[in-house]
């Protein structure tokens, strides 16, 4: 298990926070803060054997990362 960004075994999402939980627009917007690559590489592989969650709310998920990715890109904390 890593506890950093490096790793590609099994990534661990140490903090408060938990990728199950955030809110990732608002994280964005409020706080500057980006998805880390713990939270992507969870929502990556939510839908594994045993299904957590169902597809609509993965899906909303995904688009919401991926859409906080972007505007990361260019709207950040400092």
């Amino acid at each position: 298990m890593d506890f950093g960004k490096f790793g590609y075994v099994m990534s661990h999402a140490a903090g408060r926070s938990k990728p199950w939980d955030k809110a990732y627009l608002r994280d964005i917007f409020v706080t500057g803060a980006r998805p880390s690559f713990s939270d992507k590489q969870y929502w990556h592989y939510v839908d594994g054997p045993i299904r957590l969650f169902s597809p609509g709310h993965v899906w909303r998920k995904r688009v919401a990362v991926k859409t906080a990715a972007f505007i990361g890109r260019f709207f950040t904390r400092t």
